[in-house]
């Protein structure tokens, strides 16, 4: 099936969530007017730069991920964000830090906007040194099986049903959300229903909330199917055991 991109017909899904009981007043609003959410992905860090596992790691940017955070804050100031929601992590909450500054938006964290902790003990280790001194670390990891201290995808996918929720039952109506890969492939994948393609640094998936459905406003910088999933073990690592 061919590939969308942000230049193709808006698509409309069903949220796969529940909006719980905040006010009818809010829910009222929400579902009359809905909100525009936008996930931005940071730019490179350093343990791109060095090599190393990501996940709970906390590296700043590099040089190249704080240039892609200005030049996307120009892109970002004409849509008039109330709000600019952060993951703590340093690489999203600088990137959040840099683009606030730019287009005059106050910054908050949300820790639900964490990645996810997918590599446990073995982040911020470099890979080399993972192979030479963990290999049984790393066959786990290549293996899909648990790593300690990793986070399991069922807990990881509650959490962002969690985020959702929350960002449906928040008084601002325009919202950026700093974040990671992982969390937006989640959102495609598991409540949008859409077959993750590629996703790069410093990419937006522009969302519109209508009740308990969401349309896709835009993407940039990745690409998504529709159809059956196909996962492989470079992308997708769900180690739910």
């Amino acid at each position: 099936m061919p590939t969308k991109s942000k230049s193709e017909a808006t698509k409309t899904k069903v949220l796969n969530t529940r909006i719980s009981s905040s006010g009818e007043t809010l829910r009222s609003r929400i579902a009359k007017e809905g909100k525009i959410i936008y996930f931005f992905r940071h730019g490179e860090e350093m343990n791109d730069v060095a090599g190393k596992f990501g996940g709970w790691s906390d590296p700043a940017l590099s040089h190249k991920g704080i240039k892609l955070a200005k030049k996307t804050a120009l892109y970002l100031k004409p849509k008039n964000f109330n709000i600019i929601l952060t993951s703590p992590l340093e690489r999203a909450s600088q990137s959040a830090d840099i683009i606030g500054k730019i287009i005059d938006v106050d910054v908050k964290e949300l820790v639900y906007l964490k990645e996810r902790n997918t590599y446990g003990i073995l982040g911020g280790i470099s890979k080399k040194t993972a192979k030479e001194d963990y290999p049984e670390l790393l066959r786990s990891y290549n293996a899909q099986e648990f790593i300690p201290g990793a986070e399991r995808y069922d807990d990881f996918k509650n959490r962002v049903e969690t985020l959702i929720r929350k960002l449906l039952e928040t008084e601002y109506q325009r919202i950026l959300c700093v974040t990671h890969g992982y969390l937006i492939t989640t959102l495609i994948e598991e409540f949008l229903g859409l077959n993750r393609e590629s996703i790069e640094d410093g990419c937006l998936l522009g969302l519109r909330s209508v009740g308990r459905k969401f349309e896709i406003l835009e993407t940039k910088n990745m690409t998504y199917t529709e159809g059956q999933k196909t996962y492989d073990s470079e992308r997708y690592r769900k180690f739910k055991s």
